[in-house]
């Protein structure tokens, strides 16, 4: 059974600019003082920088938030949507790509 009092993002990742994945994570903070919610990323082969270090180092932004982090094998863009349904906890749930920003006001 699904919980109902919270929120699933879920982010297919591929090689996302580090900036731009970094402002993401950021404007999902301010959900924390909202609602219940995790963040579930599956990544198929970033290069240029590791994607689970900057988690790691974002971590301390997202105290009371549960954070998913799964590597795979290079898979299309529906593939890995179904394989993030598979690892959501809310029934609620939403994708985002890693160049997006998003903040509570998108949600009303």
């Amino acid at each position: 059974m699904l919980d109902a009092t919270g929120l699933s993002f879920l982010i297919p990742s591929f090689n996302p600019p580090k900036a731009e994945f970094c402002k993401l994570l950021k404007s999902l903070e301010s959900f924390q003082s909202i609602i219940d919610f995790e963040v579930v990323v599956l990544d198929d082969s970033t290069d240029g920088f590791s994607l689970d270090s900057l988690l790691e180092e974002m971590d301390p932004l997202f105290s009371k938030t549960k954070v998913i982090y799964r590597k795979c094998e290079r898979i299309s863009l529906a593939e890995k949507r179904l394989r993030l349904l598979r690892e959501v906890h809310y029934k609620y749930f939403t994708f985002l790509d890693c160049d997006d920003e998003i903040f509570p006001t998108d949600f009303k």
